[in-house]
């Protein structure tokens, strides 16, 4: 079973590096733990080296263990050397105290309970129990990744989700940061032979930037792609500088290929089609739709780009002038053979074969060999010419056995790598007073992943859509609303989060269209059942609508006859009541005329008081009223479906 002794050695590693100890100091440290474990009293390098490996699984160069054994043990009366070279070790050190092993053993067991951790997120993710093979393999992939070197294939969208899912656990992130950092001092005193050589950049060296890293120059991908390129930026500027105040010439350039000028400038030509509505964006193109916010015509496209270039010419970011690169035929790579062998090696895995792609970097392949006149074998500080590239096409052939062989610096290689590989050279430090790079994040590291496993399925699937709909297999219809959904499923490292990363990671592992065209026939049906559901309950409510503003007009109606009615009866009856009273009281002298006369004065005295026309109007006024606020309410009601109940 894989135990994490790799991942527990590099943490004590760098605590003890910030404990004010330079890197011999560090190794020294090492080095007395495992003669104390081991009880040897004559021992040579080699076995030292073997020692490291078995304890601490350290590989680390015979010569700077031996370097170390002469400028700390040995300086320090700790060990001697005879005259056969064995070294002997002095009683001291054997009765001397060291705390390594314990800190190194309590540091295992936080980190082996990450592991753990792992393993059980993998095994809910996929649904099935993994082998200890494969268990190794995701332990093996999570150095690699932390480190960033090679492919970690699809363990590094799992390692990626699991980390921003746990990314508020108390100590996690920075536990993870620890085992990064570590790995950056670990990896570059295993790639040093000489490490009196570090604080400052001696090799002259020439960074060719693959398209990607230009729209990050310029900030084209987002935030975070960005600041990463700018911390790189800054070591490169900081070696130039201090060359340069030293009365040299710098150190270190960047440029790029006449191939990414040609893809930038298409790049810019497409964005000119799209707003003339010739061609439709594609979704993966993050850098697209960063050119085309706030463009409304050609020329405003045409201003982008000028300003780009000299924005690259401002950062010194200049284009390789033309050369003779196929002058000796013994430096090519772009043959058929070697396409073959490497379209052999993605039969039976998950990548899929990109012929144009093999062939491009084949091609700028052969120019770095061709400017290293072919010597490989040696390391990266030296090596003089390097293509920094985030694309997978790129890695996959840098590191294929046909093209890059033991013990060789890849053609190509990433910027988190050389990152690293020049903060250990300048001997920036790592402690928390240290500005660190924004791609020693681990949270960062893992947004910008499957920020770029998004964007490549988007791009798989837009590939997919686009052809489908040119062999008339789905409509207009159907391509333009997929579009719009995989626009929406395109996004930048900064917009991962711990809360839309299970839709993230459902949807990189959700790879064909064939699902989206599923479940939008669905919603489709849904749509229609809904629809109409709706009219058939819209028409019942008109219906109803109808009866209750009848009923409504009914009730009304009546209420004002009645009322009319009364009123009516009400007046009779007062005049029958005064006529009544004033034959009551006549007297037996009266005439009928005279009572006559009394009566009519009666009558016409209480007709002026009795204003039956204003009434009749308040009334109908009041009626209308009624009748209006009735029908308001059952509009209320039909709009919040209750109207029925």
């Amino acid at each position: 079973m894989y135990e994490e002794k790799l991942l527990a050695s590099v943490v004590v590693f760098r605590e003890l590096y910030d404990n004010d100890k330079d890197i011999y100091d560090v190794i020294a440290e090492f080095i007395k733990s495992v003669i104390q474990f081991e009880k040897k009293w004559s021992f040579n390098v080699t076995e030292i080296s073997q020692f490291m490996k078995q304890h601490f699984d350290f590989n680390i160069p015979d010569a700077v263990i031996k370097t170390t054994l002469k400028k700390r043990l040995k300086r320090d009366s700790l060990v001697s050397i005879d005259r056969s070279g064995l070294y002997i070790v002095n009683s001291s050190l054997m009765t001397s105290s060291s705390e390594l092993i314990n800190d190194f053993e309590q540091t295992k067991g936080i980190y082996s309970k990450i592991i753990d951790e792992l393993f059980e997120y993998i095994t809910s993710k996929i649904g099935s129990v993994i082998t200890d093979a494969e268990k190794r393999q995701i332990a093996d992939d999570l150095n690699d990744y932390l480190l960033s070197i090679g492919s970690t294939g699809k363990s590094s969208t799992f390692i990626s989700s699991f980390i921003i899912e746990n990314q508020e656990k108390p100590n996690f992130k920075d536990n993870l940061n620890a085992i990064k950092e570590g790995l950056v001092l670990y990896n570059g005193v295993r790639y040093s032979s000489d490490l009196n050589e570090i604080g400052a950049w001696n090799s002259d060296l020439t960074i060719y930037l693959d398209t990607e890293h230009l729209y990050n120059a310029c900030g084209y991908n987002g935030e975070l792609y960005k600041e990463t390129f700018d911390d790189f930026y800054k070591l490169i500027s900081e070696v130039n500088r201090n060359t340069s105040t030293r009365g040299g010439r710098k150190k270190i350039y960047l440029k790029y290929f006449k191939e990414s000028k040609d893809e930038v400038d298409g790049f810019f030509y497409v964005a000119e089609c799209i707003i003339d509505g010739k061609t439709y964006l594609d979704p993966s193109k993050t850098a697209m739709q960063y050119i085309l916010n706030g463009c409304k015509s050609k020329s405003e496209i045409i201003t982008k780009k000028a300003k780009f270039y000299t924005e690259l010419n401002s950062l010194g970011i200049e284009q390789e002038e033309h050369r003779n690169y196929y002058s000796d035929i013994k430096y090519n790579l772009d043959d058929q053979n070697t396409l073959e062998s490497l379209e052999q090696s993605c039969i039976g895995t998950e990548h899929r074969f990109n012929k144009d792609g093999c062939i491009h970097y084949l091609k700028l392949f052969t120019r770095i060999n061709a400017l290293r006149k072919g010597v490989n074998k040696i390391g990266f500080e030296k090596i003089g010419y390097i293509i920094m590239s985030g694309n997978g096409i790129a890695h996959f052939v840098a590191h294929h056995f046909h093209i890059k062989g033991e013990h060789e610096t890849p053609f190509a290689t990433n910027i988190d790598f050389i990152t690293n590989r020049l903060w250990f050279k300048l001997s920036k430090g790592l402690g928390s007073n240290f500005s660190k790079p924004k791609s020693f994040d681990v949270i960062t590291k893992a947004k910008l992943i499957l920020s770029s496993q998004v964007k490549n399925t988007v791009a798989n699937k837009f590939s997919i859509l686009t052809e489908e709909f040119n062999q008339g297999k789905i409509s207009k219809e159907q391509a333009t609303a997929i579009n719009a959904e995989l626009r929406l499923k395109s996004v930048k490292p900064e917009d991962i989060t711990p809360e839309n990363i299970t839709e993230t990671l459902k949807f990189i592992e959700e790879s064909s269209i064939e699902k989206h065209l599923r479940e939008r026939s669905l919603l489709l049906d849904k749509v229609k059942k809904g629809d109409a559901a709706i009219q058939e309950l819209n028409r019942r409510n008109l219906v109803e609508l109808r009866s209750k503003k009848l009923h409504a007009k009914k009730k009304i109606r009546a209420s004002y006859i009645i009322a009319a009615g009364l009123y009516c009866l009400g007046i009779f009856l007062l005049f029958a009541i005064g006529i009544v009273f004033l034959t009551w009281i006549r007297s037996g002298t009266d005439s009928v005329l005279s009572i006559l006369s009394a009566i009519l004065t009666f009558v016409l005295g209480v007709i002026p008081l009795v204003r039956i026309k204003p009434f009749f109007k308040w009334l109908r006024k009041r009626a209308i009223k009624t009748y209006k606020a009735k029908i308001k309410n059952l509009m209320i009601d039909m709009k919040n479906g209750t109207m029925l109940n």
